[in-house]
């Protein structure tokens, strides 16, 4: 979703509204991340919820221990946010698209393909499932922070038309 709703934003808003000034201002700038990254956090807690009611569902037949499910339904919370600020994150650092929805920037491609080759790494991990799971949910929500405190810092200056 988060990709995908980015390209949404440039194409039907930003890319005619980053033209006028009053749009590029900071304060306008970082409402419209908040605000966005609110619907695209909601938009991806949909499946991720589901996916946790899910398991749940499957442990409560199967007579499973809930208590070890709640690491992992927080690690998939915590991932489906993740995705929300990252593609926003790497939206307004980069502003990587062109009037034709291409992608123009490196760093966007460099560091989209950075995550991917991070969860495919992930897969190969052999270790107890309840030290990888909070490692994940750490390295997420450090992540997501990190995420913010740059776009707070530099959104402002790189987020225009280019």
């Amino acid at each position: 979703i988060g990709e995908k709703i980015t390209k949404a934003f440039f194409f039907n808003c930003d890319n005619s509204l980053l033209r006028y000034n009053f749009y590029r201002e900071a304060t306008i700038i970082l409402s419209n991340f908040k605000s966005r990254l609110k619907i695209t956090i909601i938009l991806n807690l949909i499946p991720a919820i589901c996916i946790g009611l899910g398991l749940l569902l499957v442990l409560l037949l199967t007579n499973g221990d809930i208590i070890r499910f709640i690491p992992i339904f927080i690690s998939i919370i915590t991932l489906s946010c993740f995705l929300s600020i990252h593609y926003l994150f790497l939206y307004y650092i980069t502003q990587p698209y062109t009037s034709q929805l291409t992608i123009k920037s490196p760093i966007y491609k460099i560091a989209s393909c950075i995550v991917y080759i991070a969860a495919y790494t992930c897969l190969q991990v052999n270790t107890q499932s309840i030290w990888f799971t909070i490692a994940v949910i750490l390295v997420t929500i450090i992540y997501a922070l990190i995420a913010l405190a740059l776009v707070y810092k530099l959104a402002p200056k790189n987020f225009k038309l280019k």
